[in-house]
């Protein structure tokens, strides 16, 4: 086993100290990019998130253009941090999804985890933050992470929060023959509500961890919805027994009722509903940001949600 540096006593990985990092890289290409100064650039980022928020109170489908790098680079700076700590908390408080992740990882020496609809890779971070506080129990590991959205340039995103990881692990632990972990990643361009568009699913088949975070509650219309139930039932069918999917959403009754029947559908055995209603970790402080905080617009702090666990049997 690789000598680790953990004497050192590292740094904790934080979500606003990675997003700080994250976007002094982004703010600065896209404003070259547009010919704008980066003050302008954050100007636009607050305008893309005012319209974020009328969006969702709209009470139908979010029409919130990924396409456009503000948009995502709103995204990111206003929701990223506190939905990863959300995904963070549902897997450290859930012993078995905990224990699942370490022991997979210390026995077979990888885990398997793909995201539907996941943006960018939000849910990597949370992995990211969880496994280096548990990397005693691991061992030498490798996450091999699979990230499914339609919208393409998520793929810039994605690629911007490995590469923050990948400099947290360098600096805190060495070589990367000393990192808690290495990761794998893929990127597949993919509508995960129309199955029938893809033709060669076998090569996302086999995972040991799904994750759906805040996907469910972006579905709102029931063909949608029985085509993603088709992609989940099709994976779910392929996994290994004890394989789980992870669903994190809004806790709302309704939202509530479609990810139970959905999960009821899958033939998979379900946890209770668990929610969440609080404020992220005491270690997350917006004040991390640094220069990169936008005085007008701080970023999502708190959140009312939950989530539910299904284990293939």
């Amino acid at each position: 086993m690789a000598f680790r540096l953990w004497l050192k006593s590292p740094t904790k990985f934080n979500y606003f100290k990675a997003m700080k990092a994250i976007l002094a890289v982004a703010v600065p290409g896209i404003a070259e990019e547009r010919g704008l100064t980066e003050e302008q650039v954050r100007e636009a980022m607050v305008e893309r998130l005012r319209f974020f928020s009328e969006e969702y109170r709209t009470g139908k489908k979010p029409q919130n253009d990924y396409s456009d790098p503000l948009c995502r680079l709103a995204y990111l700076y206003c929701y990223v941090p506190a939905n990863a700590n959300v995904c963070e908390i549902a897997i450290k408080r859930t012993g078995d999804l905990a224990d699942f992740i370490t022991e997979k990882l210390k026995d077979d020496e990888e885990l398997k985890v793909c995201a539907f609809g996941g943006g960018p890779g939000t849910e990597l971070l949370a992995l990211a933050k969880f496994l280096v506080n548990e990397r005693k129990k691991i061992g030498d590991c490798v996450i091999t992470f699979t990230l499914l959205d339609e919208v393409e340039e998520w793929a810039e995103s994605w690629n911007l929060i490995e590469g923050e990881i990948k400099n947290f692990l360098k600096k805190n632990f060495g070589k990367p023959s000393s990192w808690p972990f290495l990761i794998s990643k893929s990127f597949v361009p993919f509508n995960i509500t129309r199955m029938e568009r893809y033709g060669n699913l076998k090569q996302l088949f086999g995972q040991d961890l799904y994750i759906l975070n805040y996907v469910i509650s972006e579905i709102y219309e029931e063909d949608e919805l029985r085509g993603l139930g088709k992609l989940l039932n099709a994976m779910v069918q392929s996994a290994e027994p004890g394989a789980k999917m992870l669903i994190i959403d809004r806790n709302e009754w309704g939202v509530v009722n479609k990810v139970k029947n959905l999960l009821g559908d899958l033939k998979l055995d379900v946890s209770a509903v668990e929610e969440t209603k609080e404020n992220m970790d005491y270690d997350e402080e917006t004040n991390d940001l640094g220069n990169q905080l936008i005085k007008a617009y701080a970023p999502r702090l708190k959140w009312n949600s939950f989530w539910i666990i299904g284990t293939k049997k």
